[in-house]
C-alpha cells in the first residue's frame, strides 16, 4: 500500500481506443513522498464507475489515504489516513 494526498479528482468519459466502447470513472490526482525524488512525486489514478460504486470508501481532495492495488497494478481501494 501506498500513502498519498488527493490533491484533485475530476470525472471523466472517454471512447476505449481499443474496442470502443464508452468508459466512464474519475481520475484522482494525488502527491506523495518518493525516496527518489526530491520534493514530492506527483501522479494521476484512474478508477472506473463501476469499481468506484464498490469502493466503501472514495477520497477526496485534501485527504491522505492509503492505497491498495489489484494483481494487475488496478486501484483496487482506498483507506483513509487516521490521524493520532
Amino acid at each position: 500500500m501506498e500513502k498519498v494526498k488527493i490533491v484533485g479528482t475530476r470525472a471523466v468519459q472517454f471512447m476505449d481506443q481499443k474496442d470502443g466502447r464508452q468508459v466512464c470513472g474519475v481520475s484522482f490526482y494525488y502527491t506523495m513522498h518518493d525516496d527518489r525524488v526530491e520534493g514530492l512525486m506527483a501522479g494521476k489514478l484512474f478508477v472506473g464507475e463501476k469499481k468506484l460504486v464498490d469502493l466503501p470508501y472514495v477520497p477526496r481532495p485534501g485527504q491522505d489515504c492509503w492505497v491498495d492495488y489489484d494483481r494487475y497494478g488496478k486501484v483496487s481501494r482506498f483507506e483513509l489516513v487516521q490521524e493520532k
